[in-house]
This record gives structure tokens, C-alpha cells and sequence, in this order.
């Protein structure tokens, strides 16, 4: 059986760490406005707070996570597809499964990008395991929070 990197075919490049700054951005605007709710309200806000408004972000995730991923398979199929690799792993079986190993691996890649720019956005917030103030609050823009802290009693179980 041939062995079929990733790394061999350059698909997974310094190029893609593109994609964060659309997400950092994002992330940035939502520390904002976190502080506009902070002091409009007399609450304070923790990490999680931070993180889990852009990780549970609908229009973030359908609008531009997902169309990316899609985007990224396609190039990686499109570019990837060699009659020769096909003829080595005797069927197409072998091919599409040698080929959902490595999307796998690269959805992961960009998943991993996204949470890290998330996180890296929250940094130098405060920290704590409990749930904040900020999830008691709801109104426009802080939906998420609500909700999570309405069906989970401790922060710990997600």
C-alpha cells in the first residue's frame, strides 16, 4: 500500500493561517462588545465568556467555517487527483478512502486554526470556572450565553 502524506503534497501551508484573521477579527469584535454589555449592565464578564459566543456563532460557523472547509476539500481533490495514485491503490474505493483520511486530517487543521484565533482573542480575561453574571443577561447579541447557562447548571459539563 502507498503511504500518501499531506506534508508531501504541500497542501497544509503557512497560506492557510489566512483564514484565522477573518475569525480574529470577529473574536475582537466580540471582546468589544462584551465590555459594552459589561458596563451597561454592572456585570463582569470571565473566559468563557469570550470563547463561547464565537464557537456557538451560527452565521460565523455556516457562513464562513463551513463554506471554507468545503472551498479547502475541493482545491485538495481537485489538485490531488492523479490517475497513477488512483491505478497504485487498485480501486476507487482505496482512493476515496485514502482521500477522507486526509480531509479529515486537514478539517482538523482548520478547526484547530479556529479555536485557536478564538482563543487567542481571549486572552488577559479573567478566569474562572463558575458561570459569570454576563449569561443572566438577555437581550440582543447574548443569546448564546443565555441559553447555556439556562440548560447547564456548571460550567464543567460542557
Amino acid at each position: 500500500m502507498i503511504n500518501m502524506r499531506i506534508a508531501e503534497e504541500n497542501v497544509i501551508s503557512w497560506k492557510w493561517i489566512i483564514a484565522a484573521f477573518p475569525i480574529i477579527l470577529y473574536s475582537f469584535s466580540n471582546r468589544k462588545s462584551m465590555g459594552y454589555i459589561e458596563d451597561r449592565h454592572h456585570v463582569t464578564a470571565n473566559f468563557w465568556d469570550y470563547i463561547l459566543i464565537p464557537l456557538n456563532d451560527v452565521y460565523l460557523i455556516v457562513y464562513y467555517i463551513f463554506p471554507l472547509i468545503i472551498f479547502i476539500s475541493s482545491i485538495y481533490i481537485n489538485r490531488t487527483f492523479d490517475y497513477t495514485k488512483l491505478i497504485r491503490l487498485g480501486s476507487y474505493k482505496r482512493w476515496i478512502i485514502t482521500k477522507l483520511k486526509q480531509l479529515f486530517i486537514m478539517n482538523i487543521f482548520v478547526i484547530s486554526i479556529f479555536v485557536g484565533a478564538i482563543v487567542i482573542t481571549a486572552i488577559n480575561t479573567p478566569f474562572s470556572l463558575e458561570w459569570s453574571n454576563v449569561g443572566i443577561i438577555n437581550e440582543s447579541g447574548n443569546e448564546i450565553l443565555h441559553t447555556l447557562q439556562m440548560h447547564f447548571q456548571i460550567r464543567l459539563l460542557l
